[in-house]
């Protein structure tokens, strides 16, 4: 019997400290990452100033631009090379290296620290 995918984890890092400041677990669906996104970002969007959030070529979707954008946040999202961008003319930033690297190790810290805690 094979192993499937039933569940995901989403994660939402502040990119000044790299610290987790909200994450998720859902049921794996074709646009599960864009909805927990907006749904973690909603209730920090609620504010007088715009924020920014940068996501990978993965978020690269016109629905979900608009979405942040309706919701008072400015989306840079890495567009997708391979001729599905959705969000053509706009510009997109990749994450670095080394955010993507502090990004995992928060993941990696959430997982392993609790686990060695309970044994």
């Amino acid at each position: 019997m094979e192993a499937k995918l039933c569940y995901i984890g989403h994660g939402l890092m502040e990119n000044r400290s790299g610290l987790l400041v909200d994450a998720r677990l859902t049921r794996v669906s074709g646009h599960a990452e864009r909805l927990a996104a907006l749904d973690m970002i909603q209730a920090l969007a609620d504010r007088p100033v715009a924020i920014t959030l940068g996501a990978d070529k993965g978020y690269d979707a016109a629905d979900f631009v608009e979405e942040l954008r309706t919701m008072n946040v400015r989306p840079h999202v890495a567009q997708n090379t391979n001729g599905r961008r959705s969000t053509r003319g706009l510009t997109g930033l990749a994450m670095g290296g080394d955010r993507t690297k502090l990004f995992e190790e928060g993941y990696l810290y959430y997982a392993v620290v609790p686990a060695s805690l309970s044994t």
